[in-house]
């Protein structure tokens, strides 16, 4: 697992050796991480979230959920209580394959910024270079996903000292 060299036309580029799943197994080792795995209903009602799913309840003071927003269109996954209407509207108006990313390539690092850096806090150059011809990829996904990861943690530590 990690990082490859690859041969190309254009030279050398890098890829992930093995498969994603392997990268999640790597960086996840100490925690309790349950793949291939479906859930079918989230019930947040109370203390804590149970989310039952196809090998059974699980047990958490909070839940990511990270699907795609025809998942949650087509209602594959039940909640407790319900989510909003404005909410569940919503999923049926920005369906997956609307956000499209743009990749850029520059002949020099004209911004003097280096690889993997954030421009005006908000967009992240993510320099890994694992295409021959594409090497940086663009967008706001990445803050966006730190950002919300970053609450949820603050807000469990907060929990924790009350």
């Amino acid at each position: 697992m990690g990082l490859c060299p690859q041969k190309s036309g254009c030279g050398y580029y890098w890829s992930w050796c093995g498969r994603f799943g392997a990268i999640v197994m790597h960086y996840g080792r100490k925690i309790p991480v349950q793949l291939a795995t479906s859930a079918h209903h989230i019930n947040f009602q109370g203390p804590g979230v149970k989310v039952e799913t196809s090998e059974g309840t699980i047990n958490s003071k909070a839940a990511i959920l990270t699907v795609s927003t025809g998942i949650l269109g087509a209602e594959k996954i039940k909640f407790t209580p319900t989510l909003p209407v404005k909410k569940q509207e919503s999923f049926q108006y920005i369906p997956m394959g609307t956000y499209n990313n743009t990749t850029l390539q520059f002949s020099k690092d004209f911004f003097g910024l280096g690889p993997d850096r954030y421009v005006a806090d908000r967009l992240f150059f993510a320099g890994e270079a694992t295409h021959p011809e594409q090497w940086a990829t663009c967008g706001g996904g990445l803050l966006s996903g730190i950002d919300a990861a970053k609450d949820a943690a603050h807000a469990l530590v907060l929990e924790k000292e009350l």
